[in-house]
């Protein structure tokens, strides 16, 4: 016999997928798992091989039908999918290179026992498909870790009472390591997700700016202000607040961010009216707070009441168990968003990845897999040698199927220019050079020696004209 959770029912029309359901339903006594493709994240996992009922109405669902097939395909996820197609879906050939993903395709005729031979052929696996409508928080929470940045596992627990109490706090790491992600994350899976999720930092803005953006300001606290304006204590509601780099809140302010934490008290500037936060509050910080608070930067007190609940999270190149699931998760994205038709990631692209040491952590490889994509001309996608560094500060030694000998040969000088001007800049300072163009002092003594610049190029003296 079929479980319901066995099977999962996929399509954009509610009508034909109501239709759908309903002998679903009869077929197998309980009612099926639905969602759209935007939801289908949510319930499929490297582990969950069930089958997919994907359902088209009309030829408008062909575009949601491949971004299904190959969002699967680069994933690598094991569910079978089988096509169910209205008679006025009419898709024929335009699945094209996507149509060997599909284990069956069918024309809907509203038949019971065709359904049944359906899922009695393909359905019946062995692990069922998560169900985030009945799961418990803290499952979802398991879920999302584990099948995304499941090096994270050792966090789970931190993870895990933060979404239970509200209490601070404190996500620390390197710049680009997942901070964001996990605070957004503990906010979707506590009792606050149906409020706002506001950020603000810390770092970019100076004092009395960021005063006026955290606690807003009463009528005519400025001379241009002709209306007062809430900040974001105020425009978070009972949701939760980031602080982002907290560690760079001018220290002239610390004082009245403890006494939110303390009481939930604050004042807009220029107004004696006290206003109280309902949010929960979290903060991030690229440095060592208690290091802050013996320089002289960071109140103590402040230090201890948001060193309550404390998730380290460790840069990407300690965690190379995440490279895969992250590629693939951000190739799929971006394929889709660009309309890039990738079916495949080469085997060794994974192996350079997990190689290079990432100084930009996860925001640096969203942003190489970015351009790889939009450079893309080819089924299959090939990243190698991700040291060498662009102007842009990302890896730039990207390759793509098919690719041409002129290509590279340009790629190449571009990426020689780039090193050469670092240098130059540098005044041949191998450890500034390095710094300045985001990668290690190894990477850059090799590609130095890959390149002939391990000798600095002697320039010719102008030649002195005679009897000047």
């Amino acid at each position: 016999m079929v479980a319901a959770n066995q099977v999962l029912l996929v399509g954009n029309d509610s009508g034909f997928r109501h239709t759908i359901a309903a002998q679903l339903r009869k077929l197998l006594d309980e009612t099926p798992l639905v969602c759209t493709p935007d939801g289908l994240r949510q319930y499929v996992g490297p582990s969950t091989d069930g089958l997919i009922l994907l359902v088209a109405a009309s030829s408008a669902d062909t575009d949601s039908v491949r971004s299904v097939l190959q969002e699967l395909q680069l994933w690598n996820f094991p569910p079978r999918v089988v096509l169910l197609e209205s008679a006025a879906a009419n898709l024929g050939t335009a699945l094209g290179p996507l149509e060997p993903r599909l284990a069956d395709r069918r024309l809907w005729r509203d038949n019971p026992r065709e359904l049944l031979g359906v899922l009695r052929e393909h359905a019946g696996r062995s692990h069922a498909f998560h169900d985030p409508v009945t799961a418990a928080p803290r499952e979802r929470l398991r879920w999302r870790v584990l099948n995304s940045v499941p090096s994270l596992a050792t966090l789970l627990e931190t993870l895990e009472i933060a979404t239970l109490h509200d209490i601070p706090l404190l996500l620390t790491g390197e710049h680009g390591a997942g901070k964001s992600f996990l605070a957004k994350l503990i906010h979707d899976h506590s009792s606050r997700a149906s409020h706002r999720f506001v950020s603000i930092s810390c770092q970019s803005m100076p004092g009395q700016l960021i005063a006026g953006e955290l606690f807003g300001y009463g009528k005519g606290a400025f001379t241009s202000s002709e209306v007062g304006r809430p900040g974001k204590l105020a425009l978070a509601g009972q949701g939760t607040l980031v602080l982002d780099e907290i560690d760079c809140l001018p220290i002239e302010h610390q004082a009245n961010l403890l006494r939110v934490l303390e009481t939930g008290e604050f004042e807009p500037i220029g107004s004696d009216e006290t206003a109280i936060c309902g949010a929960r509050i979290m903060a991030t910080s690229t440095q060592s707070l208690e290091a802050c608070v013996d320089r002289g930067t960071f109140r103590q007190d402040l230090y201890y009441r948001l060193n309550v609940l404390v998730a380290p999270v460790p840069p990407l190149r300690e965690r190379p168990h995440d490279i895969e699931p992250l590629v693939r998760l951000l190739v799929a994205r971006f394929a889709v968003k660009f309309g890039k038709e990738i079916l495949r990631i080469d085997p060794t692209t994974f192996e350079a990845l997990r190689d290079y040491d990432w100084p930009g952590n996860v925001r640096q490889l969203e942003h190489v897999l970015q351009q790889a994509v939009l450079l893309s001309q080819g089924p299959e996608l090939l990243v190698k040698n991700p040291g060498p560094i662009s102007n842009h500060r990302c890896p730039s030694a990207l390759s793509y199927r098919p690719a041409t000998g002129a290509l590279e040969q340009s790629r190449l000088a571009a990426e020689r220019l780039s090193i050469l001007r670092a240098l130059e800049t540098n005044q041949y300072c191998r450890s500034r050079a390095a710094e300045a163009l985001g990668i290690s002092r190894v990477t850059l003594y090799k590609k130095m020696r890959e390149f002939g610049l391990l000798s600095r190029p002697v320039r010719p003296r102008p030649k002195t004209i005679a009897g000047a």
